[in-house]
Formats: C-alpha cells, structure tokens, sequence
C-alpha cells in the first residue's frame, strides 16, 4: 500500500504504516487494510464502526496492536483488555459461569490499583486493600442514597479472587505478570461462622407459610423438599433436566455441578412420582414458567406478565426470593436460608448415627466441610457432658462447700 495509503499510522518505534478503509459487509461497516509485519500479505480486520471518523480512530488502534511486539502488548494489556479476555480463558477451562462473573467482579473492584494490571506491585496491592476495607458503597445509584461499610470477610473475598486470576491467568496463561502481588497482602482476622442448623420447627413454619402463600401451588413445596432430602446446592438442583430424573433417583451431571462431580440422590418413592408426574419435556422445573402467573393472579388478584420461556438463571433468582420475602414475614425471628438445608443434611444425618464421610459423599460435600459441622455439634455436646460431670468439681464454691461437709 505505501504512498497511495489512505492514512498513516505512526508506531513506537518510529515507523509509518499505511492503511486503507473498506466496506465489506451490507450494514456498512469498515474494515481496515494494511501490510502484515513481514510487508508480503495485507491484513483485513474489521473496525467495528459504520462512522468513517470512528473508523480511523478504531483502524489507528488495529493496527498499533498488529506490530505491537508479543511480549510489549501483553505486557501492556489494560484493565478493559482484560476483563474481554478473561472470561474467554475461563470458558476454555470449564470455568462456571457464576466463577466468571464472580472474578470478572473482582478485577472491575481492583482496576483503581494501579494503571494497568501488570503495574500491580505488592505494595499497592496492600494499599487498595486498605482503601477497600475503609471505603464505603451504596446499592442504588441515586443522590443521598444510604452508604454502607465493607466487611473484613467481603474484602477476604474479593483478595482470595483476585489471588487465583493473577496466580491462573495473569501469571501463568497471559504472562501479564511476573509475580502474584495478592499473596503477601495482609488481611485482617475474621470471626469464625458458627455453624447454622435449621430446627424441625423452623422447617415446619417454612412449608406451611410457602403453601399458604402459593394457595397450594405443588411446586415451590416439592422443590423444598427435594433440596431438603437431598442437601444439594440451590444452583444445582434449579438446573436439573427432566432426563435426570429416573430409576427412582436424582442424578446431578459432572459438567453441571458444582463440585464437577457426578453424584445420585435416592428419593422416597412417593416424591420421586410426584416429580416425575410434574417434569417437563427438557427442564424438571420448567412447569414453573406457565403455572406461575396463574398462581399470581390467585394470590394477588391480578394478572401479572411473566416470561414464559424457563430458564434456570430465573428461577434460581425466584428461589431465592421466595425465601427472603418468608424472613420478611418474620421480622425479630431467626433468619432462614436456602443452604440451610444443606446444612441440616448434614446435622441430622451427624445425630442419626451416620459417620462424617457417609453425610459428605451422600450430599456431594467435601469430607473436610461436613466434618466442620460435625466438629461444632460435638463440641457442643462434649460441653454438655462436661458439664454436667465435671461442674460442681471445678466450680471454687462447690468444692468448699464439699469441703466443708466432709469436715462436719
């Protein structure tokens, strides 16, 4: 192309390349034409634009990256290069979508760091996690609305998220990084998390006012009582196919999981009919999306719009909203949530009898994670017995007293 180039671009290290402008699509959209690094082949990339003014600006920046040396574009990958890359690399490894989302959050939180991702010392690091920690948010966009302050455990979030992108991505796989700067951070202590466990009178409370809210609706109960016997994850469970279901069993595929694993839950045979009578033609749940406005219009006496294609994103966040709006109607009571059913697996199976490994590989938990829950039932327990032997001897004033009978 040469001096009948169109435009010029000048690069870093001095030099001139030319480029040109075509439309090579009906929507009008440009691309750019210029020479490849070795001058033999022209190179076509699209720009994105169908405004010439934008067009060049964009063919400018095509360009620039083209003869921009390997090593120097990877090392000079902005924050928004690469939260665009990213969740590629992570759909290429099986990454869940919620992971994806999840540190893709992260990075956007971490960007004001430092100016690019590869400029992030250890030193700042541990600044933004200071600033991050003393600063406050708010949860709606509008002027006065109310700031909250962040939690020690929320900051433990966000760092241990960015420790596995920089550590996996931008350490290893991009080579933005030569070192994880997120390692050596100093975090403060947290408190640990008592163990939650659902009370069989909690549980009653629950089933009653769903069915009462529901008129009777079968399936938000069935769903319950399904994530109840069975203690797996909510995710799990709302993403479940019609095909799963068979032989009297819940089967949870590898690539669906949580965990990657597949796992069988045995049902009870008469709640493994009422599912079958009630699964759809591809999801189990997906009855939901057409049953739902009817069940609404008996409940609030109106017809109200609802999609009605299912889909397991939606219904996951109509799940969880069913039990916010129960502890909403329980003002001063405990506060339930949807994992305390797994947790209570777990419990009840711990008082029945059942060894920690047994719970674990029924509910498809960790052997390490049901035994934190055994751990903190014992504990109870051992306190109790201690107790109730041991009291009156270590208590100073009962051992005088005892001394002082022995004397008389």
């Amino acid at each position: 192309m040469g001096r009948r180039a169109a435009y010029h671009v000048r690069l870093d290290d001095g030099r001139e390349v030319g480029f040109g402008l075509v439309v090579r699509d009906d929507a009008g959209t440009y691309s750019v034409q210029f020479k490849d690094i070795a001058g033999g082949k022209y190179v076509i990339r699209s720009t994105g634009e169908r405004s010439r003014p934008r067009a060049i600006a964009a063919a400018e920046r095509v360009v620039r990256e083209h003869y921009r040396p390997p090593e120097e574009a990877v090392r000079g990958m902005t924050w928004d290069e690469l939260l665009a890359d990213l969740p590629k690399h992570m759909e290429a490894d099986g990454a869940r979508e919620a992971t994806v989302t999840d540190y893709r959050s992260a990075v956007r939180q971490a960007r004001t760091a430092a100016v690019v991702p590869a400029a992030v010392t250890a030193g700042l690091a541990q600044q933004w996690c200071n600033q991050y920690l003393s600063g406050t948010f708010t949860r709606s966009p509008r002027e006065g609305a109310r700031a909250y302050h962040r939690s020690a455990r929320t900051l433990h979030t966000r760092v241990r998220s960015l420790r596995a992108v920089w550590a996996k991505y931008l350490v290893k796989r991009l080579r933005v990084a030569d070192e994880n700067p997120w390692e050596t951070v100093d975090l403060p202590k947290l408190d640990k998390v008592p163990v939650r466990t659902l009370t069989a009178d909690q549980v009653t409370a629950f089933f009653g006012w769903l069915s009462k809210r529901w008129h009777g609706w079968e399936l938000p109960t069935l769903f319950f009582e399904v994530k109840a016997v069975t203690g797996c994850r909510l995710g799990d469970l709302c993403g479940v196919k019609a095909a799963d279901l068979r032989d009297g069993k819940l089967y949870f595929a590898a690539d669906k999981a949580k965990a990657r694993k597949q796992r069988v839950a045995v049902l009870p045979d008469d709640l493994f009919a009422k599912l079958m009578g009630m699964a759809g033609r591809v999801y189990l749940w997906e009855s939901y999306a057409k049953e739902l406005p009817t069940y609404l219009k008996l409940r609030e006496g109106q017809s109200r719009r609802v999609n009605p294609v299912f889909a397991p994103g939606r219904f996951y966040e109509w799940v969880k909203d069913e039990v916010d709006e129960f502890n909403k109607a329980r003002p001063g009571q405990p506060k339930l949530k949807s994992h305390d059913f797994r947790k209570r697996a777990v419990t009840e199976a711990h008082k029945a009898g059942l060894d920690v490994d047994t719970a674990a590989a029924a509910v498809g938990m960790s052997p390490a994670t049901a035994r934190s829950y055994y751990l903190a039932m014992d504990q109870e327990k051992a306190s109790a017995e201690m107790a109730a032997r041991l009291a009156s001897t270590l208590r100073p004033g009962k051992l005088q007293e005892q001394d002082g009978s022995a004397d008389a």
